[in-house]
């Protein structure tokens, strides 16, 4: 089967180099040194800090009670996360460990420092080099806390999102699918916007932002808890305020739900198939529970490194999901000691209420996969706009794989309650979309933005 010309080529190779990958939310902190504790992780003592522990992540912190949004200024942020969550089982009690704390400037401004500890590095190892955390925002002034949840990739410097290693490798594997494709493209493409293009840009630490937002739906704490956190902090040996309590993070719960990971469409002209598995990773959206109703929460990042490989195969036209199935854990936030804390107080450092507070966290992919049609997975194809506008036409007997990609945020099908959840996928060289034109030409396309691009795929015959 013909390439065709050396100009398609070229231009194959500058759309695919182009296929972005999409990078996982974050925020920030600024880390406070002191001495290690027995389990290897830092004792946090006050708020010295120094250029040369490396930046965890750094964001902002905006006050949305009053009626223009405002900086909040000299809340507590403190970066948390809870070892053995993702392999524990109900009735477990699991430490909750600090890993950095800062207060935010007068603009709401934060940067948390912190090094990898031994026991992170230790989880990490277990599941693609990466570990999930939390930030915890704490407003004397608004007596609110808001939670939002953190993934990184462990480096020998420090933390990355997407490291060099992924983007090599994701690349060698483009440069592979080239040898399969012949397909006639749009002169556009060689000049699609780049902006999003990661693996055309220097390797470095890039760590992505994000702004956490105290409003009026945020949970209530105890009156000084902020206050008492830092004191907390600072302090050796036994620290107490009236309503709060040093907590530990008990598993109540674990249930295995199917999780949208994939949304694929194909057309009847084409053979085609989706894959998932081996080193790909997710980013799974948890759910929260203040005491009455589930909501949307932070996202936890798992990757399979069980060497599995989900693939289906389809002779005809397919609009549908991809699942595999996922482990999540629930559980609550527990009084470290009962004689000291009660149901009711809100737990040092988190700000979650003890007794009251539940999370459903995406602990790892269980094994198995499905897929199914469902709400979201409609056939629209590429003949309306503003699909039509960027479409691609691909001819007989051609081939045309993505892989990895523009990762698209779609509904996980999961609910708790009535929360509904989302996920977003891509971040492997072995999500892969294929197609080939068997029995007749097809196009491909995005919505709003060119097929190579696009974070879901449509697809239908020319």
């Amino acid at each position: 089967m013909s390439l065709g010309s050396e100009t398609l080529r070229g231009n194959l190779m500058r759309s695919l180099a182009r296929i972005s990958i999409a990078a996982l939310t974050g925020a920030a902190l600024v880390f406070s040194t002191g001495g290690a504790t027995s389990t290897g992780e830092p004792a946090v003592a006050g708020h010295v800090s120094t250029a040369a522990v490396p930046v965890l992540a750094t964001g902002k912190v905006v006050d949305t009670r009053v009626r223009t949004a405002q900086a909040a200024s000299g809340a507590e942020v403190v970066a948390w996360w809870t070892p053995g969550l993702a392999g524990a089982k109900p009735g477990d009690e699991l430490p909750i460990r600090v890993v950095a704390t800062t207060r935010t400037a007068a603009d709401g401004t934060y940067t948390l420092r912190a090094a990898p500890t031994a026991p992170m590095r230790k989880q990490a190892a277990t599941a693609d080099g990466w570990v999930n955390l939390n930030i915890s925002v704490l407003s004397d002034t608004a007596e609110r806390v808001s939670v939002t949840g953190i993934s990184r990739r462990i480096t020998d410097g420090g933390w990355e999102t997407l490291g060099a290693t992924d983007a090599q490798r994701i690349a060698a594997a483009r440069n592979t699918s080239l040898a399969k494709v012949a397909a006639k493209t749009r002169p556009q493409f060689a000049t699609a916007n780049t902006s999003d293009d990661e693996t055309a840009k220097p390797a470095e630490n890039r760590l992505p932002v994000t702004n956490v937002v105290l409003s009026a739906d945020s949970m209530k704490t105890a009156p000084g808890a902020a206050r008492a956190t830092r004191q907390a902090l600072s302090t050796a040996g036994d620290f107490t305020t009236s309503g709060v309590t040093y907590c530990k993070y008990k598993v109540i719960n674990s249930v295995k739900r199917a999780t949208r990971v994939v949304e694929f469409h194909s057309a009847a002209n084409a053979d085609s198939f989706w894959s998932y598995g081996k080193t790909s990773d997710s980013d799974i959206q948890g759910a929260i529970n203040f005491g009455n109703v589930w909501a949307p929460h932070t996202t936890s990042h798992i990757s399979n490194t069980a060497g599995t490989l989900a693939r289906k195969h389809h002779k005809k036209a397919a609009n549908l999901y991809g699942r595999i199935a996922t482990r999540f854990n629930i559980g609550t936030f527990v009084p470290v000691d009962p004689r000291t804390g009660s149901t009711g107080d809100t737990c040092y450092h988190t700000g979650m209420i003890a007794g009251t507070t539940k999370t459903a966290h995406a602990a790892y992919w269980a094994g198995g996969f499905d897929q199914k049609a469902g709400k979201g997975s409609e056939f629209i194809g590429c003949k309306k706009n503003p699909q039509k506008q960027y479409r691609a036409r691909i001819p007989r007997d051609s081939d045309m794989e993505r892989i990895s990609g523009h990762a698209a945020t779609i509904s996980t099908g999961v609910k708790f309650g009535v929360a509904s959840l989302s996920t977003k996928s891509g971040y492997s060289e072995h999500v892969t979309l294929h197609w080939h034109t068997e029995r007749g030409p097809i196009f491909l396309c995005g919505t709003y933005r060119d097929f190579p691009l696009a974070g879901v795929v449509h697809a239908q015959n020319a």
